[in-house]
Order: structure tokens, then C-alpha cells, then sequence
């Protein structure tokens, strides 16, 4: 046995002394990290990602606890600790431990099973790769900002005093720069960043080419100018929007009303155009897997069907208090932390036109590449306030690069105005993906 399933196995005994039901998470991987600067190796790091996250039922109750010190003592404490913690808080009957059934591997490869054979040399070359591919790209591009090459591959298992596991292998790369381009006196930065199973799943060279495109295309910007115009969205700006709404369908936020979901169930919420959904089992998409933080399989979730709202996202005591809804919808943020209601993968279904149609669908308007304030969307209402880049849409083409300008509204509002959905969908290394939208007509404020 491993030292994980050897700790798992005495935090449940441990637990089951005290007459209390316990589920353990574990984990055990190695994250190796790579930066470079002016073709200068500025630092290598690796450290090993290990320890159990315990949860303890006790009537109706449940306490968490944690430990990365896998000995037998360090262990028991952990789950004492849950122990102790689980006689605090209100009861709630829904609090029970989860039952998860057998899950299915996933029918593609979740991991490289080259990528513990990667030498550290061959992340830097391809580090320096990337920063060269930026720097050769065009004149305008004068500096880049670290070129990073990171990776992780491990493993993570569930066990419950029920007798029910479950576990699997991953492995993620990421690789990212920024560009810097000048011109005339003034600077733009493009940055670029793309995943693979492993580092060796990366094309160093398209991710530095990337970058700078991103840079110069957007020298000699002019202010955007205000009114009311039809817009592109381009995906990454979409993947975004949607990231920053998902926790609207969280079931347990429905529940607290907190959600502008709650009560709409079945209602229009969105254009016909749109159809989203979570979907942990996507060939190539960044955070597929077979079971989710709870241990139940993961499967595809329709949140929007054709503009209405189809389901939300559940955990075993979101479905337990509902009675509706099947878990299966829960992330983990390492072992530290307990699972929660989040996507996995959500999808923006692609539609049949590609990016040039949409654009030239219309007509005189702006694309949005960029967008910044993110963060600040108000998860309750929806709301948000946004600075953002892009280019005018001139006679049905992309025309010269636009900044300085801002939008506000509301998410769902925003949804409701999709006018058509391209077909150029792309998966993020957040978790998910989007194609281009294009918006019937968005109030811009720019800076005239």
C-alpha cells in the first residue's frame, strides 16, 4: 500500500473509533516550475504535493481537517481534529456522508506518461523557446516578461468509511509569456498561455508567436469612441464572462439565494442561441476527470438549453436538501481544503459560424480581445463594470485596435443579447471553453 492509502485507511479507523462516519481525499504529485529571462534560467522549482483532507460526519454535522504530515501520529490527530470540529456548527440532516457509486475511467488519456522522463533541460529549452519565438517575431517586440514552463502529474484517491473509492492519475502543463512591442514612444503587452497533458504536448513557438501577434496587433491604439455598437466577443473574452457566473449555478447558492438564478428554473435566461454546460469528460479540456471531489462520477450537465435554464450544479448535500439534482459537480482545491459546487469543464456549445461571419455579420462595430475588472462581477446579482481592448469592425471587417474603453451590465443581460455564436471554440487552461459571440448591440463608453 501507499503511505496515502495506508494514512487514509488509519484517519477512517481512527474516525470509526469514535463512532463516526469519515470520508479522506488524498493526493500525491510533483509540480515542477521553470522561468526564464533574457535566456537566463531565473529559477527552478519543484515540490511535492502531499497530504489527506478529512471530513467527519456526526449527526448531521460535519468537520474538516487536513495534514500533509503523513506519520500515524500526525495522522489521528488530523482526524480527531475533524472529529472535534464536527460537534460544532448547526445540524442540518442533509449532512451525511456521501455514497458515491463505481465510476468509469475516462475513455482518453488523462496524463502524459512521458512527462516523468522530462529532464529540467529540456522545460528551460523549451522556456528559451518561447521567449525567442516572441522576440523573433517582429522587430516592435522589444522584451518579454518571464517565460514560464510548469507542470504537474500526480494522483488522487477518496476512500469513506462506507467502503467506497475511487482515484485516478492527471497530468497538466501550462506554458505562458508576455510579449512587449513598442512604437512611437508607446508600449503594448500580448500575452499568451496554452496547456497540454504534459510539457512535451506544448508547441513552445506557437505560444511566443502568439504573445507578440497579440502585442503589435495592438500598437497605435486609439481611444474607443462611446455609443451603443454591435460586438464580437472574442472566446477568451467569452470564457471569462462565463467563468465569472458560474457560481450562479451552484445549487447551494440557490439554496441561500444568493444565486439571480434561484427560482428561474425552466425560464428563458439566456438568447436561443445559447446553450452551456459542464462537461468533466471533454477530450483535451483542462480540468477533465472520472469522479469529482466527492468521489461520484462525473458526467455532462446542461445549465442553459437553448436559452433556458436547465439544472444546476449539485453536491451530496445540495441534492440531499433539494431532493433533486445528482451530485457529481464538486472541485477540489488540493487537500487542504474541502470540496465545493464548481464546473469542471463549462462549455459554451459552438454554433456554425466562424469568427470572419460574425464579424462581418456586424458590420459596424467593435471586437473585444481584452477585458480587465473580471473579478470585481458581483457573484449575487450578476452586475459587472469592465475596461477593455480591441478593434473596431469596420464594413464587416476588423479594422484599426481600440483601447480605453469601458462596459457595464449584467451577465444574464448580456447572455440574453447573443445574436449568433461562432463556431471557433477553443478550451482554456482555466477549465472549460468558448467560441465568438456576437452581441445584437453593447453600450460602450470609451474615451472621447
Amino acid at each position: 500500500m501507499s503511505g496515502r492509502e495506508t494514512a487514509a485507511g488509519l484517519a477512517l479507523e481512527t474516525l470509526g473509533g469514535l463512532g463516526l462516519d469519515g470520508e479522506v481525499y488524498a493526493e500525491d504529485g510533483v509540480r515542477v516550475r521553470v522561468a526564464v529571462s533574457e535566456g537566463k534560467v531565473e529559477s527552478v522549482e519543484e515540490r511535492s504535493d502531499r497530504g489527506i483532507g478529512i471530513r467527519a460526519f456526526r449527526d448531521g454535522k460535519v468537520g474538516f481537517a487536513f495534514t500533509t504530515d503523513l506519520s500515524s501520529g500526525a495522522v489521528r490527530q488530523a482526524a480527531a481534529l475533524a472529529a472535534e470540529l464536527s460537534r460544532h456548527g448547526g445540524r442540518d440532516e442533509a449532512w451525511r456522508l456521501p455514497r458515491p457509486g463505481a465510476a468509469d475511467p475516462l475513455p482518453f488519456p488523462n496524463e502524459d506518461p512521458e512527462a516523468e522522463t522530462v529532464p529540467i533541460s529540456r522545460r528551460i529549452d523549451a522556456a528559451r523557446a518561447i521567449e525567442s519565438a516572441a522576440l523573433s517575431f517582429d522587430p516592435k517586440v522589444r522584451a518579454t516578461r518571464r517565460s514560464i514552463v510548469t507542470d504537474y502529474r500526480g494522483t488522487v484517491s477518496l476512500a469513506t468509511s462506507a467502503g467506497a473509492t475511487a482515484g485516478y492519475g492527471l497530468g497538466r502543463a501550462l506554458a505562458w509569456v508576455d510579449a512587449i512591442a513598442s512604437e512611437n514612444g508607446s508600449s503594448q503587452t500580448g500575452h499568451f498561455v496554452e496547456h497540454a497533458l504534459g510539457p512535451g504536448g506544448i508547441d513552445p513557438v506557437s505560444v511566443g508567436r502568439e504573445a507578440a501577434a497579440r502585442a503589435v496587433g495592438k500598437l497605435g491604439s486609439a481611444p474607443a469612441r462611446t455609443g451603443r455598437f454591435p460586438v464580437v466577443l472574442d472566446r477568451e473574452v467569452v470564457s471569462g464572462l462565463l467563468d465569472a457566473l458560474a457560481p450562479a449555478f451552484s445549487a447551494r447558492r440557490v439554496l441561500k439565494g444568493t444565486s439571480p438564478l434561484a427560482g428561474r428554473l425552466g425560464m428563458l435566461v439566456a438568447s436561443p442561441a445559447v446553450t452551456l454546460a459542464d462537461d468533466p469528460r471533454l477530450p483535451g479540456a483542462y480540468g477533465s476527470c472520472p469522479v469529482d471531489g466527492e468521489g461520484f462520477p462525473t458526467r455532462r450537465t446542461v445549465l442553459i438549453e437553448g436559452g433556458r435554464l436547465a439544472g444546476f450544479l449539485h453536491d451530496a448535500y445540495s441534492a440531499a436538501k433539494t431532493g433533486a439534482g445528482t451530485p457529481g459537480n464538486t472541485v477540489r482545491e488540493g487537500c487542504a481544503s474541502p470540496p465545493k459546487i464548481a464546473p469542471m469543464n463549462l462549455v459554451l456549445e459552438p454554433g456554425y459560424m466562424d469568427a470572419g461571419t460574425l464579424v462581418e455579420r456586424a458590420g459596424e462595430g467593435l471586437w473585444i480581445s481584452e477585458v480587465m475588472g473580471l473579478h470585481t462581477a458581483d457573484p449575487i446579482s450578476g452586475d459587472f463594470s469592465l475596461g477593455g481592448s480591441g478593434r473596431l469592425i469596420e464594413r464587416g471587417r476588423l479594422g484599426p485596435p481600440v483601447d480605453r474603453l469601458a462596459f457595464a451590465g449584467n451577465l444574464l443581460e448580456l447572455l440574453a443579447s447573443v445574436e449568433a455564436v461562432g463556431s471557433d471554440l477553443r478550451l482554456f487552461p482555466e477549465g472549460g471553453g468558448a467560441p465568438s459571440l456576437l452581441l445584437r448591440e453593447l453600450s460602450i463608453a470609451g474615451s472621447e
